[in-house]
């Protein structure tokens, strides 16, 4: 009788089982790990993004501001006041006389949105304002400065920012 070996044709049926399981296993941790980062990911890039357009409202309101003219600069409780000429202490919208032109940002819904001399509304950043707020105060010696409060949010994201400017003139 002939001694026979261990079979060296190939694997068993138990060890095909046993790398198929654990296979499995390292795929779905692999893939778990990938939707996590991707779901950190994309919530950075929105908190990012609320960053970058809080930053830049604030940046172009603060530079406006400085420019205008404070006696002919004035704030209205929401922009169908403008019209009409109901001047209010504060208010959610803001009519600017830079020299040469004449803008009015308020809030539309939840749009940030700039009027301009010629009647064109453009809306910079859509569906994220939830507080717009100015206020016009007079300090000793007849400074004029503005006062803004600007908070957004999107996808559970927040943000806010208040900011001082003072008139140049």
């Amino acid at each position: 009788m002939k001694f026979k070996g261990p079979n060296d044709h190939g694997f068993t049926l138990v060890e095909m089982s046993i790398a198929v399981v654990i296979s499995s296993i390292l795929v779905i941790v692999i893939g778990n790990m990938t939707i996590a980062t991707n779901q950190y990911f994309i919530k950075g890039m929105k908190q990012a993004g609320l960053q970058r357009d809080l930053a830049f409202l604030m940046e172009m309101l603060t530079n406006n501001v400085r420019e205008a003219n404070a006696d002919s600069s004035f704030v209205y409780e929401d922009s169908s006041k403008t019209i009409s000429g109901q001047i209010a202490s504060n208010g959610t919208c803001i009519k600017l006389k830079i020299p040469e032109r004449t803008v009015v940002y308020f809030i539309g819904q939840r749009d940030f949105v700039l009027n301009t001399q010629g009647g064109t509304k453009v809306r910079f950043v859509v569906d994220k304002i939830d507080t717009l707020l100015f206020t016009k105060t007079y300090l000793a010696d007849s400074i004029c400065c503005m006062n803004i409060h600007l908070a957004m949010s999107e996808s559970g994201h927040s943000l806010s920012g208040r900011q001082t400017v003072y008139f140049r003139n």
